[in-house]
């Protein structure tokens, strides 16, 4: 397991420890958005969506909102002309109640030269 995993894993962890002590008998349901990249490539967001993937559905198992879902939901508000800027907390409250999630997860990956970023900004949708 790479450091990054092990920070990720972290991370995850701990939101969803947070979110089972707050709701034992009803886990809290998250949405995991597709990652946004800042001069990545489109092989390399792929891949590590997969892996942000992989980790939420471990840790938060039956609370995760299937990506296929929480894409759809997605393609369906913005057909009906619902858009809005992913850095604002009031847009990623909307989008967890589109996607039907108690939390939204929003990844992103940037890279400055040959430095890379990982920024997971978590929101608590009925807390805003």
């Amino acid at each position: 397991m790479t450091s990054r995993h092990v920070l990720l894993s972290f991370v995850l962890v701990a939101a969803a420890t947070s979110s089972q002590a707050a709701r034992a008998d009803n886990p809290t349901r998250i949405a995991l958005l597709p990652l946004v990249g800042e001069g990545v490539g489109g092989d390399e967001i792929a891949r590590v969506e997969r892996t942000l993937q992989i980790e939420v559905d471990a840790k938060f198992g039956s609370g995760s909102v299937a990506a296929g879902i929480v894409r759809a939901r997605l393609d369906e508000s913005s057909a009906k002309g619902l858009h809005c800027d992913r850095r604002v907390t009031s847009c990623l409250v909307q989008v967890g109640i589109v996607t039907g999630a108690d939390r939204v997860l929003l990844p992103v990956l940037a890279a400055r030269g040959a430095t890379w970023t990982m920024t997971l900004r978590l929101v608590d949708v009925a807390s805003v």
